[in-house]
C-alpha cells in the first residue's frame, strides 16, 4: 500500500512523541522510506537514536523556526527531486 512512498515525518516536543516510533515502525513495514525531522524539544521525549534506527535513515535535525520559514526547501531537501 505505500511501497516506494516518501514520507516525511515531524516529531514536535509534546507527550506524543512517543507514539512516532510505533508509527515510523509501521510505515517502514508498510514499504514507506520515512525521514525523521524532529525539533529540539522532541529530543526531550524520545531520542534520534530510536527514530533513525527504526526509520533505517539518519537523522535530521531541525529548529521549528526554520521548519515553519524553510518549511518547502527542508522538504525538498529530504525527499529529493520531486
Amino acid at each position: 500500500m505505500l511501497e516506494n512512498k516518501k514520507i516525511v515525518l515531524g516529531v514536535s516536543g509534546s507527550i506524543a512523541a512517543y507514539k512516532s516510533a510505533n508509527l515510523t515502525r509501521l510505515l517502514v513495514k508498510s514499504g514507506a522510506e520515512v525521514k525523521i525531522v524532529m525539533t529540539d524539544s522532541a529530543k526531550d521525549f524520545i531520542t534520534p537514536l530510536t527514530l533513525s534506527t527504526l526509520s533505517k535513515t539518519l537523522f535530521t535535525q531541525n529548529t521549528g523556526i526554520k521548519l515553519v520559514v524553510n518549511g518547502l526547501t527542508m522538504l525538498k531537501l529530504l525527499l529529493g527531486p520531486i
